[in-house]
């Protein structure tokens, strides 16, 4: 399969999850601007490594949000939006430990299949 044939069906699961459209954009050029390194590899590598990978992102979502919310809480500022950005990394944060869980659950249901 090539990778427009791929990215295609990339493409589709990304409509089918029901995103923002917007969103799915941006995921969709990240992906195009890595085609020369990317490729199809994905369709060819180990499963496994991939939802490692995607892991390790989630886990990046969450430490990046503690981050920018330190970072946020020390710059000072205007109470109620410093409490306005703090809900949302918060939020972002949970989203990310709940797509962990998914993430593990996704492992083992691999594992199993292997």
């Amino acid at each position: 399969m090539s990778a427009p044939d791929a990215y295609t069906r990339v493409r589709a699961f990304l409509a089918d999850a029901e995103v923002r459209p917007e969103f799915a954009a941006r995921a969709m050029a990240r992906i195009e601007a890595q085609t020369q390194e990317l490729g199809t590899s994905f369709l060819w590598g180990s499963l496994s490594a991939l939802v490692a990978e995607c892991a390790q992102e989630a886990e990046d979502l969450a430490a990046w949000s503690a981050l920018i919310a330190t970072r946020i809480e020390h710059d000072g500022g205007e109470p109620f939006a410093t409490r306005r950005a703090r809900a949302l990394l918060t939020a972002a944060t949970q989203r990310a430990g709940e797509a962990d869980t998914m993430l593990c659950e996704l492992r083992r249901l691999i594992e199993r299949a292997a």
